[in-house]
């Protein structure tokens, strides 16, 4: 239903009738079925009505015309056409109450109130596809039509608060919590009540965060769906699901630090809980933290501390293995050497003890980084940098030395300077140019450094080394546009400013390559309009910023930690154990 009148293929409608409810031109309906009013029981491919395109697309007016003609019809008649359902079994209420149309819902429900409770071929009514999408007023319109009995959906058990809460939309969570207070304590068919839907959230709805601010509005989103369910009934807390698994456990192996600091904020005792493997919170954030250990990091500093008051810290799971026994595990993947490190050293800290024995195993091959093709591109970068260097755009003066034979070094006052010295976009070329040479060898270096570490390769340094490259890809674009705009703005304005146009525009041309949408252009996202200036400004900081964060690695990894290192060897008495190596 997405797709176009000009491009959806249609079976066994008229076209004109097509592109009219498509288009909500009731003046073209009209004129239409003067003399084919049969047309009106013709469908698409998709079993789609008029009715059904018209209340998809919030055509409200060409709605009530079809409504008003079919009364003037037999009553079996009218009926049959507005109770029709399309393949995925959706009636005309389902349409609209997907998209939201609160008005068209309401005339739908005054013509044929049984359309409520009809139910698709995933079993849903119309509530569970306003709840979906979060149409609140439409929720609000659909309830009292709607029996208690059809709130459970054949296909998987979910109720509309389910999806109301996996989609975040806290309207639409309060609107049925008003009306429908026993939805809260129903589960879904592997037994997960509405809190384990929000421990679910960052998987359902992966979230992508360009800013530090993102991530705050994101938990502070999860946290408020959280409490609302928690404020209703705190004993969806001690509640399991087939796995045995409370909330509190799925949002600690998901990593959902929001919802794990709303849970133990709150007076329970459900961190001692364990599941069908006899693991607690801690025993699954810590064993799935190599996965998602950027999410998990927060979680399980609130785990550890509330355990470490419960004196439960060292609890055995099934196999015999405490917090730390998974800790030592994970951290033998060199997946995260100084994250697991952290996470052992808090552990002890707080009292945690080993039951099995330490099997530590270094692997050559799981949890290798592959960075050989981006010191490939950081060096060609770098080179090609350096050649820019010596072959200026413009040149020099004619009967330069350096441009002919050999000849003697001139003084200072005689040295021939750049034809176009004094422009100030050759000083551009000059900056970006020393900046991308600059960001291709701390790259190349960072990445030498993190490779050399008791072959581990250490992922904070491998990440800032790409970072680096980036930023010295970026400046090479700048560079080249300042270096052709030196060469044809002169005599060709409008190109040199295609130029620079391609160029600025490579960080949004990149995000289009990555952008996923589901049949629409780029250019109708909403935010649009701000994406724009943002990632340019976030893109031209990070070539100055990135500098800074490379040569603090560099200082402190290169220089002040081998010096430490070294002189602990010159003390007299000092012994630095094996152990001790590591870190």
């Amino acid at each position: 239903m997405n797709q176009t009148a000009d491009t959806m293929p249609v079976k066994g409608m008229n076209p004109r009738l097509y592109k009219a409810a498509e288009s909500g031109n009731v003046e073209e309906f009209k004129e239409l079925i003067k003399n084919k009013v049969e047309v009106l029981g013709e469908v698409t491919s998709e079993g789609n009505t008029a009715l059904h395109l018209a209340a998809y697309n919030g055509h409200y007016e060409f709605v009530k015309e079809l409504l008003q003609l079919n009364k003037e019809d037999s009553e079996a008649g009218r009926k049959q056409f507005v109770t029709a359902k399309n393949r995925e079994g959706n009636t005309v209420l389902h349409e609209a109450a997907m998209k939201g149309e609160e008005e068209i819902v309401q005339d739908l429900l005054a013509e044929s109130p049984e359309l409520a409770p009809e139910l698709n071929c995933s079993g849903e009514t119309a509530l569970f596809k306003a709840a979906e999408e979060g149409h609140r007023m439409v929720v609000k319109t659909l309830l009292p039509h709607t029996p208690a009995k059809f709130d459970t959906r054949k296909l998987d058990g979910k109720t509309p608060l389910h999806l109301a809460v996996i989609n975040q939309h806290t309207d639409v969570i309060k609107e049925l919590l008003q009306q429908r207070r026993d939805l809260l304590q129903q589960v879904d068919d592997c037994g997960r009540t509405p809190l384990h839907m929000a421990a679910l959230i960052p998987v359902a709805t992966p979230p992508t965060f360009t800013f530090p601010w993102d991530k705050s509005k994101y938990e502070k989103h999860i946290r408020q769906v959280g409490k609302m369910l928690l404020d209703e009934d705190e004993s969806l807390c001690y509640r399991v699901d087939i796995y045995e698994q409370s909330p509190l456990h799925i949002a600690a192996k998901e990593g959902n630090a929001a919802l794990v600091e709303e849970i133990l904020n709150r007076p329970n005792d459900c961190v001692q809980m364990v599941d069908e493997n006899g693991r607690n919170a801690l025993h699954l954030a810590v064993e799935n933290a190599p996965l998602i250990f950027e999410r998990v990091k927060r979680s399980l500093g609130t785990i550890i501390s509330n355990l470490a008051s419960r004196r439960v810290i060292n609890c055995c799971d099934k196999n015999g293995k405490t917090p730390l026994d998974i800790a030592t595990d994970v951290e033998n993947t060199n997946k995260d050497p100084q994250l697991f490190s952290s996470i052992e050293r808090h552990l002890r800290e707080c009292g945690a003890k080993k039951k099995m024995l330490d099997t530590k195993t270094t692997s050559s091959t799981e949890g290798k980084w592959n960075y050989e093709m981006i010191s490939v591109v950081a060096a060609l970068v770098g080179t090609v940098a350096f050649a820019a260097a010596f072959t200026l755009p413009g040149g020099f003066p004619e009967g330069d030395p350096t441009g002919g034979a050999p000849a003697p070094a001139p003084k200072d006052s005689d040295a021939p300077s750049p034809v176009l010295l004094k422009e100030s976009v050759f000083k551009v070329f000059l900056i970006f140019d020393a900046l991308a040479f600059y960001h291709s060898i701390a790259s190349v270096a960072l990445l030498i450094y993190a490779q050399s570490r008791n072959q581990v390769v250490d992922p904070i340094l491998a990440w800032k080394s790409i970072g680096g490259m980036w930023a010295a890809l970026l400046s090479l674009g700048i560079t080249f546009g300042a270096a052709v705009h030196l060469v044809i703005a002169h005599k060709c304005l409008w190109l040199a400013l295609l130029v620079w146009f391609l160029v600025i525009t490579i960080p949004i041309y990149v995000q289009l390559l990555f952008y996923r949408g589901k049949g629409r252009l780029f250019l109708e996202r909403k935010r649009f309009i701000w994406i724009l200036p943002r990632d340019m400004l976030a893109m031209l900081a990070l070539m100055f910023y990135q500098p800074i964060t490379m040569l603090d690695s560099l200082f402190v990894h290169g220089i002040i930690l081998p010096l430490f290192h070294w002189a602990g060897k010159k003390i007299p008495g000092n012994v630095i154990k094996p152990d001790d190596k590591k870190l």
